[in-house]
């Protein structure tokens, strides 16, 4: 039986070349762009949850008044990590780490860095990412040691091997690659290039200071911890550390770093739920399209169901047949949009700043294709085979098919109306995304902003800004 369905499927695709190719195409655009987004929303969805004990790093947020208006923000002090890792029972280790830039230097290549994490020796404890060279536990034993990641490996030192290498930074001081990380992820909060210990004479210049916070800190939580009871002890905490300051301390846990503000509120998550309706509108719209097409073919096909009902076939089997078909038309949509995907995914890639991949030997992945093309295959021709299905054999014969059914098109006439509704919907939503982003571009901005040019200052010149200045000022194209 389904051996003969397939059989005829095949046979009406052949026979109706323009006409299938048509339909197959426009839903696997619409499955091309739900897939698009749906991977963007789950790496969106997934920051950070490639660590082990992610379910337990927290990060330690701060609450602040400023006269009668509460703020908040991610800066901690110093010694916040240490006082957390010594006198709270709950936490099993805290680190804290700050984001800094430099020159860096091997040989003959400089290259200006911008992802350099200033960090104590308890950071791969809390965060644990994955090692290829060196060991988490001894990578900062000596002082001036530099973690980096297999790609920075790669940019300074090719393919040789980088473990022991010294790297020069502000041509100043040397640090010893003591090891490499595999490629951190891109949905990652922490995507540093380099991990360096930070320096002893800062480190004893904040030791005990509270008053400065310009830190993030990160603590790595014992199991079944009381989260509101240990957001107490924080609170309790700042008062104590900080009593004129109206400032208090509480956690956030790592899974809502990206999508939520240090306050709590879901900032990130109206862009999923935004973007999730606009795929799953896509979806509608394209198999709204499928069922109308098919239906609109009805009557090229109402005599090959009657003269099945004739001899013998019943209701259900021309549902099944019909439902078949379609779902053949969904896979070979699902091909369709697959390769679509792949063309358009680094243009995607690059206008998300995301790095979304689709790994097809993963076999959960396959089976989730072929999962959404048949239920998008059933949900797109369910109607046209309910349709064709009650047809009635002797009216179609005698070529009365439509006079019987023309109240059954009106729910064709309501998916029409839908489509354009949604599409609307789209088109205006669009729209207005690009005119604000216009707006933001080219908004005055009260200077003239083309002949501006800004340079990051590293230590070295910022030690002799007056005469990096007035050497910039000798230049004739400098006023």
């Amino acid at each position: 039986m389904l051996k003969n369905y397939l059989k005829i499927a095949l046979r009406n695709l052949s026979k109706s070349k323009g006409f299938s190719l048509i339909n197959i195409l426009g839903l696997a655009i619409g499955m091309a762009a739900c897939i698009l987004i749906m991977f963007w929303v789950f790496e969106e969805l997934t920051f950070d949850r490639f660590f082990p004990n992610a379910d337990r790093i927290h990060q330690i947020n701060k609450r602040y008044r400023m006269g009668s208006v509460a703020d908040y923000n991610r800066s901690t002090p110093l010694p916040l990590a240490a006082t957390l890792r010594t006198d709270f029972s709950e936490v099993e280790n805290a680190t804290f780490f700050n984001g800094n830039n430099a020159l860096v230097g091997y040989e003959n290549k400089r290259f200006t860095e911008r992802r350099i994490c200033q960090t104590d020796s308890s950071f791969f404890n809390v965060l644990a990412f994955e090692f290829l060279y060196g060991d988490s536990h001894t990578a900062f034993q000596h002082p001036n040691s530099v973690v980096i990641t297999e790609a920075t490996a790669e940019k300074y030192f090719g393919a040789e091997n980088p473990i022991g290498k010294v790297l020069n930074f502000d041509n100043v001081n040397d640090y010893i690659v003591s090891g490499v990380l595999k490629n951190i992820p891109s949905n990652s909060t922490y995507r540093y290039d380099f991990f360096i210990k930070m320096p002893r004479q800062f480190a004893d210049r904040w030791a005990g200071d509270w008053e400065t916070q310009f830190l993030r800190t990160v603590v790595l939580l014992r199991e079944n911890t009381d989260i509101d009871a240990f957001n107490q002890k924080l609170a309790d905490l700042a008062k104590e550390r900080l009593p004129e300051e109206n400032i208090s301390f509480f956690s956030q846990s790592l899974s809502e770093i990206h999508l939520y503000s240090a306050d709590g509120r879901p900032v990130g998550m109206k862009y999923i739920y935004f973007f999730s309706i606009i795929a799953l509108f896509i979806l509608i719209i394209a198999c709204i399209n499928f069922t109308n097409l098919s239906t609109a073919r009805s009557l090229k096909r109402a005599r090959e169901i009657g003269m099945r009902k004739v001899i013998g076939a019943g209701k259900k089997q021309i549902i099944f047949q019909f439902l078949g078909e379609s779902i053949i038309n969904a896979l070979m949509a699902l091909i369709f949009a697959l390769v679509i995907v792949e063309l358009i995914r680094p243009a995607f890639n690059n206008l998300t700043g995301g790095a979304i991949t689709i790994d097809f030997h993963n076999i959960k992945i396959i089976g989730l294709f072929l999962l959404t093309a048949t239920v998008t295959g059933i949900i797109a021709g369910i109607y046209p085979a309910l349709f064709l299905s009650s047809f009635q054999p002797i009216e179609i014969l005698k070529n009365h098919s439509m006079s019987s059914g023309t109240r059954r098109f009106n729910l064709r006439k309501i998916l029409v109306v839908i489509q354009f509704v949604i599409a609307i919907f789209l088109l205006i939503s669009t729209s207005i995304v690009y005119l604000q982003n216009n707006y933001v571009r080219n908004k005055e901005l009260g200077f003239k902003k083309d002949n501006l040019l800004y340079v990051d200052l590293n230590d070295d010149i910022s030690n002799n800004f007056n005469a990096f200045r007035n050497e910039l000022i000798r230049q004739s194209d400098i006023h």
